[in-house]
């Protein structure tokens, strides 16, 4: 191994090292996970048993883990009696939390459901129940299926359905599915054929459908618009004949045209029936006259079926995501002039005949961004001022008030720029993009807020972002001493969900306490801002008319890992206020999230690109490579990843941002097609939604940080804009 990987290495290990000094017992704890996440469970339980002899503070926690890993080695019976011992432990106390949960988990591997259900009980009915516990609430879910007590299976369907409610993604809504397919109630077996035929698990809708209408008998006429609607759906999918399909769909639709489910039908329906009078890409240079003829007329009955929608089905939801869908069609293929009238007159539409949809405000910037590129900003302005009055509360209302300040200024209207520049500011709030760069317009036409500080020195954006005055806005550095606070920043630091066990147990007394801001940001500080932002969501604590007050803004934005992101900083000469926007944006501080993608980690990389930056830089080692998803190592590579494609973009912030989402070559690409060398219009001209609104989400975060903390707070202020510069020479 060449001499530089191996000091590299060396120093991840004395990093962990430093971070474990505390505890007598921290390195042989931190040594023993290694070994458990390398499957090499003997070696894991010798350490785990060394912490345990060393260190009090840590030896319950070494014995718990010590436990599963005997378990996973197979001996679950001496697992069981382990934990057994340290779960009759003091209920308020996180470790004995934690040995329930996972002696639980065993027990009703065992076939113990009946004391899983026990043990689990307390822990996920917990007012705040974090998304991390979601594994454990559906042991709890499947052991209360597993009884034979017609009361706890009911209540542990109820349990999937409200999962299901709250799912946020498609293998959340799958694995809800999945036991909800099974259960005696009809009404959430239709949910669960629902979400199998909408993610396109043919196979177990039909199955769900076979099963309900098997055991509803003749009840089958009270379900009988939901059950064709769905039956449509898969015939429609999965028969050669797709016109019989979409006969199904239309009939469904034409017999229960005042239901959901109707409106449904007739939404599908003409979804498919302009799929097929769509022009193929690339257009064959020869085709039979009767394929013509066939497509277009599909297109017409889809423009019939969408016609009638609008006309008949006005205000109601599926009307609204039908044009909304018919749009994004549309925008698919913008590099043509005609799918671009046609995707502006479907947004119209939808405003018009749906203007409370949850895609209104959305349609109407669109609307609003359509015109702007045709030219016609006088035009743009309605819809814009239409956000700013109708949708408030949108996530466009910062973004539309600051397009129309920008469209009165062009026009020389100075006073009513400067009052909607203001109302950008204001319905945006800390943490929107819109608002800091409109607070930076006002400075630049001397109309600065009170209070305001000086622009942003973000390395080749010059003055583009301005922080907010937060009013009331005090240093959230207060120092605790509690040793649960000491032990969660040391599993935390290693991205260790025992941190999550110590919040858990403590979080009730936290929020009670006259210093549940210091707490709550000393959590998030040490990288649970997720399980923090979800208590602030449940409890609505430090929350007023639904924005965050000054003193949960440090719990909202935390320095995670800070010392780590110092040195990060210090090292590549970056801005460690920006690092932290990155971070936040990518992963919310979650140490082991992993994208569909395969990105991990605090910082979201790729393994291959993390691989990749580490043969250009000398200061990433195998160590930090094998460790991605420690914050630590996640932070210096995603660090150094960011110091080089910095330089790829001439020192340029806002270019970086843009390739650290969608890679340097993209980026490239865009600025040769359409910089202009003004900011804002290549940030909009960004063609990737997701990258667009990253870049975006970036930058509001990074001008938070430095509207919540003093300078004092931050470190190589005057580096970072050196080495920018050096990097655009």
């Amino acid at each position: 191994m060449p001499r530089i990987f191996i000091i590299c290495s060396l120093m991840v290990s004395l990093s962990a090292m430093a971070r474990a000094d505390s505890y007598p017992g921290g390195a042989p704890y931190v040594a023993a996970r290694d070994a458990e996440r390398g499957a090499r469970y003997a070696d894991a339980i010798a350490g785990f048993e060394q912490c345990a002899k060393a260190d009090p503070e840590l030896a319950e926690y070494a014995r718990v883990r010590a436990a599963v890993c005997r378990a996973r080695g197979g001996d679950a019976a001496g697992a069981i009696e382990r934990l057994r011992a340290i779960a009759d432990g003091p209920a308020e106390h996180a470790v004995s939390l934690f040995a329930r949960a996972e002696l639980a988990y065993l027990l009703y591997e065992q076939g113990g459901s009946a004391e899983a259900v026990r043990l689990l009980e307390p822990i996920v009915n917990t007012p705040i129940s974090p998304k991390w516990l979601d594994p454990y609430e559906r042991v709890y879910g499947d052991s209360l299926i597993a009884s034979t007590n017609p009361e706890s299976r009911t209540q542990g369907f109820a349990l999937f359905a409200r999962m299901l409610g709250e799912a946020r993604t498609r293998s959340q809504r799958l694995e809800a599915a999945n036991r909800l397919a099974n259960s005696p109630a009809p009404r959430q077996r239709l949910d669960a054929a629902d979400v199998f035929v909408n993610a396109g698990e043919w196979a177990s809708g039909i199955k769900t459908l076979d099963a309900l209408e098997a055991a509803l008998g003749a009840g089958r006429a009270a379900h009988a618009t939901e059950i064709d609607y769905l039956r449509a759906r898969l015939k429609l999918a999965m028969a050669p004949d797709k016109d019989a399909g979409r006969t199904a769909l239309l009939s469904v639709a034409k017999s229960h045209s005042d239901s959901a489910s109707g409106r449904l039908a007739l939404m599908y329906a003409a979804r498919s029936y302009f799929t097929a009078g769509r022009e193929p890409e690339p257009k064959p240079k020869k085709e039979p006259a009767e394929a013509v003829a066939r497509r277009q007329s599909y297109r017409e009955t889809a423009t019939t079926l969408f016609d009638l929608m609008a006309g008949q089905l006005p205000n109601t939801k599926e009307t609204g995501d039908a044009l909304w869908w018919l749009a994004r069609q549309h925008l698919d293929r913008d590099d043509e002039p005609a799918e671009i009238d046609a995707a502006l007159a479907a947004l119209q539409r939808l405003v018009a005949v749906c203007p409370n949809h949850e895609r209104a405000s959305d349609a109407l910037y669109r609307v609003a961004t359509i015109l702007r590129e045709k030219g016609d900003a006088q035009a743009a302005f309605a819809p814009l001022t239409r956000i700013i009055e109708q949708h408030p509360d949108s996530a466009y209302a910062s973004a539309a008030a600051y397009g129309s300040a920008v469209i009165l200024l062009a026009q020389e209207d100075r006073a009513r720029a400067v009052s909607h520049f203001e109302r950008a500011v204001a319905l945006g709030g800390i943490g929107n993009f819109y608002a800091h760069r409109a607070n930076q317009c006002l400075a630049e036409m001397d109309q600065a807020r009170a209070g305001a500080s000086t622009a942003i020195a973000a390395p080749g954006i010059g003055n583009y972002l301005r922080p907010i005055a937060v009013e009331g806005m005090q240093d959230a550095a207060q120092q605790l001493s509690d040793k649960w606070i000491e032990r969660m920043r040391f599993f935390a630091s290693h991205g260790y969900e025992e941190a999550e066990w110590e919040v858990l147990a403590h979080a009730p007394a936290v929020l009670e306490s006259k210093r549940a801001g210091a707490y709550l940001a000393a959590i998030s500080d040490a990288g649970l801002a997720a399980t923090v932002d979800h208590i602030i969501e449940r409890t609505k604590w430090g929350l007023k008319d639904d924005r965050p007050t000054a003193e949960a803004l440090p719990a909202l934005y935390p320095r995670a890992y800070w010392t780590a992101v110092q040195s990060t900083a210090r090292e590549t000469g970056s801005d460690p206020l920006l690092l932290l926007a990155i971070a936040r944006q990518e992963s919310l501080f979650q140490a082991r999230v992993e994208s569909h993608a395969g990105a991990t980690g605090v910082m979201q990389l790729m393994p291959s690109t993390a691989a990749w930056i580490a043969k250009t830089e000398t200061a990433i080692g195998p160590g930090h490579l094998e460790n991605l998803d420690k914050p630590a190592s996640s932070l210096r590579v995603g660090g150094y990843y960011y110091r080089y494609i910095l330089g790829k973009n001439g020192g340029n912030t806002v270019y970086a941002i843009a390739s650290y989402n969608a890679g340097p070559g993209n980026v490239s690409k865009w600025r040769a097609q359409f910089d202009a060398g003004h900011l804002d219009e290549f940030i909009e001209a960004i063609p990737f939604d997701e990258t667009r609104d990253f870049v975006k989400k970036v930058l509001g975060n990074y001008a938070a940080y430095h509207s919540i903390y003093p300078a004092r707070n931050r470190v190589a202020q005057g580096g970072y804009v050196e080495m920018a510069a050096g990097l655009a020479e």
